[in-house]
């Protein structure tokens, strides 16, 4: 960073000891109350203002991404070099480029004032530029002051005629509820709300969201032991003449009253070869869902196996061996006469998967299979989705491909790890305290079968805004000789 900070008075709140009024005090929810909660937080906010400082500021902040391959020093020397011209008077903004190029060449994020187009922006009145190429971004921003003159010496003069809001000092509200019942809850709704920052409209759901969440099944319960009668009875797939048997476990895997929030394809067995679906869900079902939660038992099994289009049955490594359909499955809305709710608006979650083997003229195709149930009086506001990993250039079907790009039309995802990696983003913070948080860990010899198997965990969490997605349709699909999963997920709020 570097600039000017004028600041011409301060205010401040002269009360000691600082305490709130009894009427904010007797509004802090005693519970774990989501919707009161978030009430509080939108009427009162997260911190208490005790003092601001009103002038003017000139300044020009640089931030470094992973991906920039330039130097701390050499950042230090653009910045200097750019301070030097908007704050020492030699140059006026814009400057005149002179016909002689520099030995060191500026990065072009720091030509803040390159266009005729920043001069235009300034004098409408914005006064932040920000300027982003290379993995550096260079945010110029002036305020107090006419922002509008082209040059620093020229603004410092107008400052004091028109001082403007420069900084803020405030205290957490938490600090001043301490004693009160239900201040721990408070305090950690808005650590969470400060942390992730889901939009205020969507808070209440974004915490009735924030439970522990788990796998199903759990770990713990898969057999570690020799397991050749459960591997006898399982469908064998064969990808190529002389490669390994990968062993499909059909077993079902429900939850039937707790919120589906991710999936991932799991190896199981003593060799790690039997292939198995895991679903992650919340440990305690949100408040707003389970008020739509009824007795009815859920829908039948539904999946790939009913769309009979052997164009989405993509093969592994050789196209006369075992086969993946990639048919994707969501909720039909057509599911809508099935209820007995006098047209009431509904939603389908996915409440159990499964992996089971059909034939199809000779050959072994894998398929998904979803169970979903009915929530009356939900409905779908938003969906996009999400792969566990990134993807990479190779074979692929079209009509693969075309899934792909319409089902991913609706939004990123998810801000899984691996794509943030690529595009050079930060990676998301875990901080998940359950065993193996980031996947359970993976054996030496398990390394053969995860050349055909993408094992990676599919979710979306609170770092998702607005951070209460639920899965509703999943895929699976092949790429570079792998089988993965591609999993739907929406927003649900209660229907109006």
């Amino acid at each position: 960073m570097d600039g000017y900070f004028i600041s011409l008075f301060d205010l401040r709140l002269d009360r000691r000891p600082l305490a709130l009024a009894d009427h904010v005090l007797r509004d802090v929810p005693a519970a774990w109350d989501p919707a009161a909660i978030a009430r509080f937080i939108e009427k009162y906010g997260t911190h208490v203002v005790v003092g601001l400082s009103m002038g003017g500021q000139d300044v020009v902040y640089v931030k470094q991404d992973k991906s920039s391959a330039l130097s701390p020093s050499e950042i230090k020397e653009h910045l200097d070099r750019l301070g030097d011209q908007l704050f020492t008077g030699a140059c006026a903004m814009p400057p005149l480029r002179g016909k002689a190029k520099d030995k060191y060449k500026m990065p072009e994020a720091f030509n803040v004032f390159d266009a005729q187009v920043a001069q235009q922006r300034l004098q409408a009145g914005i006064t932040t530029l920000v300027s982003s190429k290379e993995g550096v971004t260079v945010i110029y921003s002036k305020r107090g002051g006419n922002t509008t003159v082209s040059s620093h010496s020229e603004w410092l003069h107008t400052v004091p005629a028109m001082p403007d809001l420069i900084n803020v000092k405030a205290v957490p509200i938490t600090s001043l509820i301490k004693g009160v019942a239900g201040a721990g809850y408070l305090s950690h709704a808005i650590n969470l709300y400060l942390r992730y920052k889901p939009p205020v409209a969507d808070l209440k759901y974004f915490l009735d969201f924030q439970h522990h969440k788990m796998w199903a099944p759990v770990l713990g319960e898969l057999p570690l032991g020799p397991c050749s009668h459960r591997q006898g009875s399982s469908p064998a797939l064969h990808f190529s003449p002389l490669g390994s048997k990968l062993y499909v476990s059909s077993s079902q895997v429900i939850v039937p009253k707790l919120p589906v929030t991710g999936m991932r394809l799991h190896l199981e067995g003593k060799k790690h070869n039997r292939l198995a679906v895991h679903l992650q869900h919340l440990s305690t079902t949100p408040t707003f869902l389970a008020a739509a939660r009824h007795d009815k038992p859920p829908l039948a099994w539904r999946g790939s196996e009913a769309d009979s289009d052997d164009r989405f049955y993509e093969p592994v490594q050789w196209r006369m061996f075992a086969r993946v359909s990639t048919a994707p499955f969501k909720y039909d809305p057509g599911w809508r006469g099935a209820g007995d709710h006098r047209g009431r608006r509904a939603a389908w979650v996915v409440t159990g998967a499964r992996l089971h083997v059909a034939a199809h003229d000779g050959t072994d195709v894998l398929h998904l299979g979803l169970l979903y149930a009915e929530l009356p009086g939900c409905a779908v506001v938003q969906s996009r989705w999400a792969r566990g990993a990134a993807r990479l250039s190779g074979k692929s079907s079209f009509l693969s491909a075309s899934v792909s790009a319409a089902g991913s039309s609706g939004g990123g995802s998810g801000g899984l790890q691996k794509d943030r990696q690529q595009q050079g983003q930060p990676e998301g913070l875990n901080i998940d305290s359950g065993v193996f948080a980031g996947g359970p860990p993976v054996p030496v010899a398990a390394q053969r079968m995860l050349r055909l198997v993408d094992t990676s965990q599919v979710t979306m969490g609170p770092q998702d805004s607005p951070g209460y997605w639920l899965v509703t349709g999943a895929r699976l699909d092949v790429d570079n000789g792998r089988i993965s999963l591609h999993v739907k997920f929406s927003l649900l709020a209660p229907a109006s």
